[in-house]
């Protein structure tokens, strides 16, 4: 029995990145961050809950990203970046910026447009 290592490199470029249980587990993570930043902002004497979990919450979005193999291209680092600059400013997090976030990664790297273009400009 002899393994094509063709169709194997093909199959895994065509996979989907940021797929399946664990995307949607980190996805209601961000979401919930989202809601517990507008509640603590709203307390006005939480607003210290809220900074500490986005920025908790952003790094497991970090290493999610890392695991499944995202490359961070400048638009998706710029926008993660922005992200996080957002999550840790008092009262401007009330903004759901890590679930939008998020989405906009996953679209990203999952759009076959994006793909051409990295692979024409060879990022």
């Amino acid at each position: 029995m002899r393994l094509d290592f063709k169709n194997l490199t093909t199959a895994a470029a065509i996979a989907k990145k940021m797929t399946g249980v664990g995307f949607y587990m980190v996805l209601f993570g961000v979401f919930l961050n989202d809601l517990v930043g507008i509640v603590a902002d709203l307390s006005v004497i939480l607003f210290f809950v809220a900074v500490i979990t986005g920025i908790v919450v952003q790094g497991i979005v970090a290493l999610y990203l890392f695991w499944n193999g995202v490359k961070l291209s400048e638009r998706k680092l710029a926008s993660f970046l922005i992200s996080f600059i957002i999550e840790v400013i008092p009262f401007v997090n009330l903004l759901p910026a890590g679930t939008v976030n998020l989405i906009a990664i996953r679209a990203i790297e999952n759009s076959e447009m994006a793909k051409k273009v990295a692979r024409y400009k060879k990022v």
